[in-house]
């Protein structure tokens, strides 16, 4: 094994960089969940954006969607590829971080003003792009810091102990806007989006300056070289480029595999976010046929949905102690597992009252939420991977992460738009039409509409964990295999850094001595 890799660096030296690194999460978590929870409800139910609309403008998002990712990643890394170095790779993240947090933040608070009366399904698709675009450059270079602040996967899993604990922190704002969230009755709801936006705002511009300094005097401290000046090399054209690239990551099995299960993982977490205000409508449809009533049914709605968006970051803690142990690849496909098999029970079982439901709805969003906490570990070692295979002069960690959501981010549309029609094949009742069942004034469900809410909660984790699990056997970076490419790693980062301390030398005038 590589001395390099047997040096571990001080863990209190790296404490500040993933402390603010999780400061940055819990910026992101405070404005993402409420977003995703309530977003399609107030469009829908409150904004009134009808069947067609909603669908189009669904469609036009989707594609908008897809290859902003990408295009922020080649933005950020397509420099290398032309074969130019930027230099201060963290640097440059960070204050691009300092420039697109404060817009999400201002893009998030204009999503739940009526600033274009008459033409809701407008406003829809134009607050979705702006909201995402800003959303898109935030978690690009955040992900992507997590390859690039570091090597070693014991720092690597602290950054994403650091993101777990500031998103559980975060969660608490959705217990708040489940209180105040009333769609006869809005101000409140956009007082308090108007606040977490200004905290957020503030945050970003924080957090992004902490990590700086913290990377700055680390750096000082281990005598890394790091030029301040970009190198210019002989340039590629644009199309070499992207032709080159791209059958790259084809050639990339370990790539393609991971793409296909996370195109799964994606579209079943916010399957789980956006339809989670339905899902609760089982707790206050079992009201009847329990001894609780209507306040208490009330209050442990409330209780689990604020608990369904910490829990899964609390659990990530205890999964990080078994990545340390296992390592991420036997984790995931634990939990990949454990989502299947909570998938079949549903529909053998077929649960009801209102505790058994509760602890349903929990189990499922700590299995989802879970594998997708995990997956960004599995593409900081992809990065290394690429690096290693293609000897990169640095690694191209925004263009990775943006490459994986090219082809996976495309859930995140998938999923209101066949969750649309799951439920209204299994429940009945269209979502988007004048029965739907969270409209205001709706009739509660029926027995009939509660059995095919638990159909849907049962197929749709059985159907994506089987075939997630099929994916996820062919993954072969783990093991034997890791250690090779991190050892690769080492050595062609340790190289890179003597080549760019030579060329400063000599560029400054210090090779220039007589023999």
């Amino acid at each position: 094994m590589s001395p390099h890799l047997a040096d571990e660096s001080p863990a209190a030296a790296f404490r500040p960089v993933w402390l603010n690194y999780g400061g940055l999460a819990f910026c992101t978590s405070l404005l993402q969940n409420v977003f995703l929870l309530y977003h399609v409800d107030a469009y829908v139910n409150v904004f009134q954006v009808d069947k067609a609309s909603f669908w189009l403008a669904e469609l036009l998002f989707l594609v908008w969607n897809s290859v902003n990712d990408y295009v922020f990643g080649w933005l950020s890394d397509g420099g290398t590829l032309a074969g130019r170095r930027a230099g201060r790779i963290v640097e440059r993240r960070l204050r691009l971080l300092a420039r697109f947090g404060p817009l999400l933040a201002l893009s998030f608070a204009l999503m739940w003003l009526r600033w274009l009366p008459g033409w809701p399904a407008v406003q829809f698709l134009v607050c979705l792009c702006l909201y995402d675009a800003c959303l898109t450059a935030v978690e690009v270079h955040f992900t992507a810091l997590q390859a690039d602040l570091t090597l070693r996967q014991s720092e690597r899993h602290r950054l994403s102990l650091g993101a777990s604990l500031g998103s559980g922190a975060a969660s608490g704002s959705v217990f708040v806007s489940y209180l105040v969230w009333d769609r006869a009755r809005l101000l409140p709801f956009r007082l308090f989006t108007t606040f977490l936006a200004c905290v957020a705002l503030a945050g970003y511009l924080l957090f992004s300056r902490g990590i700086r300094r913290a990377h700055a005097a680390r750096s000082a401290a281990s005598d890394e070289v790091d030029p301040s000046e970009a190198q210019e090399m002989p340039s590629k054209p644009l199309c070499s480029q992207l032709r080159s690239f791209s059958g790259q990551l084809l050639a990339h099995k370990n790539f393609v595999y991971f793409c296909c299960t996370q195109l799964l993982q994606v579209f079943h977490c916010h399957f789980n976010s956006n339809f989670f205000p339905l899902f609760l409508l089982l707790l206050s449809s079992e009201q009847s046929s329990t001894e609780y009533s209507a306040s208490t049914v009330s209050l442990i709605g409330s209780a689990v949905l604020a608990v369904s968006f910490v829990l899964p970051h609390l659990n990530n803690v205890a999964f990080l102690r078994l990545c340390d142990s296992y390592g991420a690849y036997a984790v995931v496909r634990g939990l990949l597992l454990a989502k299947a098999l909570s998938g079949l029970f549903v529909l053998t079982a077929l649960p009801t009252g209102t505790l058994p439901l509760a602890c349903l709805l929990l189990s499922n969003r700590v299995f989802t939420e879970g594998v997708c906490k995990l997956l960004n570990l599995v593409v900081s070692d992809l990065v290394d991977e690429d690096y290693a295979m293609h000897r990169r002069s640095e690694p191209i960690s925004a263009l990775i992460f943006g490459s994986t959501a090219l082809l996976s981010k495309p859930g995140q549309t998938l999923a209101p738009l066949l969750g649309t029609a799951l439920f209204s094949h299994f429940v009945g009742r269209d979502l988007l039409g004048a029965d739907r069942p969270l409209a205001a004034g709706a009739a509660p469900l029926d027995s009939a509409a509660r059995l095919g809410c638990l159909r849907v909660l049962g197929w749709v984790p059985l159907a994506c964990g089987c075939v997630q699990l099929a994916l996820w056997t062919r993954f072969s970076l783990h093991g034997d295999r890791q250690r090779r490419v991190k050892e690769l790693c080492y050595r062609l980062r340790a190289g890179a850094a003597a080549l760019r301390f030579w060329l400063v030398v000599f560029q400054s005038g210090g090779g220039c001595t007589s023999v």
